[in-house]
């Protein structure tokens, strides 16, 4: 795909999906989705197909919020996807990842890296080999675990666990 002479954030999304698929999804589905709907939200706000009126963004209620983050702290080593999510909430996925996002302040996918890297903080006070870590939290490879975890945390499993 050459993308030459358009839109620079529109080619940057297509870059990024590319790049993940080539790569056979090693962030995992729900961060795939992510960039779906991010697409699908830039061509929507940046080539309307009607003249409509904005629409308002609420925010999960008290109770959806609390489903949603049981639900994530159950599956944290899950292939979670926005459309598993939304449909908890029996929501479009479009429509749940604003509402996500408006609620949480973040997006599905961060905020579910942020809880594998909480839960990984505390395993990694035990015993249990990293390898075995990366894994029970959904990661592909000890490799990809550590890359998002020094992302993270600015250090490696291994340093964090030796101190």
């Amino acid at each position: 795909i050459t993308l030459s002479g358009c839109d620079p954030s529109l080619a940057q999304l297509f870059r990024c999906i590319r790049t993940e698929i080539r790569q056979h999804c090693p962030s995992g589905k729900l961060f795939a989705d992510g960039l779906s709907l991010a697409l699908v939200g830039y061509l929507q706000a940046r080539y309307p197909a009607t003249d409509r009126a904005p629409q308002t963004r609420g925010r999960l209620s008290k109770s959806q919020v609390k489903l949603i983050v049981e639900f994530v702290e159950a599956h944290l080593g899950s292939d979670l996807r926005v459309t598993e999510l939304a449909a908890l909430l029996d929501l479009s996925p479009h429509y749940f990842h604003l509402l996500f996002k408006t609620s949480f302040g973040m997006t599905p996918h961060r905020y579910v890296l942020q809880g594998r890297m909480e839960a990984a903080r505390r395993m990694l006070m035990t015993e249990t080999p990293i390898t075995d870590i990366a894994y029970s939290l959904g990661f592909s490879s000890q490799a990809h675990f550590t890359q998002a975890f020094r992302r993270y945390t600015g250090s490696t499993p291994a340093r964090l666990r030796r101190t």
